[in-house]
């Protein structure tokens, strides 16, 4: 069961980000070919799998957003950072916006606001 899904951007448009229910695993796939890659997941692995241990956590929400000066930003977040968790981003940095995760993320309740996260002004569109 899939848990959040976000279209790749900065790449050829065939690709979707896909966490699933029970691993919380993220895999990139490619929709033309069914092709699929780990790129994240909460237990340790090997690089180039970036080991996250709060993607083991139930995000209820997900966004992707065009950050002004961060880059491709792939969200899981819960609504108005209850329980105290901040946000989790994967991050496809500025320098490439390639399509490809740089890094993953977390930004606590008061980084977020502290660099205006929330402000519909430090975005861009998404393509």
């Amino acid at each position: 069961m899939i848990t959040h899904m976000f279209r790749q951007q900065g790449a050829d448009g065939d690709g979707l980000f896909v966490q699933f229910w029970d691993s919380k695993d993220v895999y990139l796939i490619s929709k033309s070919t069914g092709n699929y890659k780990l790129i994240a997941g909460p237990e340790a692995r090997s690089l180039p799998v970036f080991s996250e241990p709060l993607l083991g956590e139930d995000w209820p929400d997900s966004r992707a957003a065009n950050h002004k000066t961060l880059g491709y930003l792939y969200a899981f977040n819960n609504s108005h950072f209850e329980s105290g968790l901040g946000v989790l981003y994967l991050v496809d940095d500025d320098a490439s916006r390639d399509g490809v995760i740089d890094y993953v993320l977390y930004m606590t309740p008061q980084v977020w606001d502290d660099l205006d996260m929330g402000l519909a002004s430090s975005y861009l569109p998404l393509e």
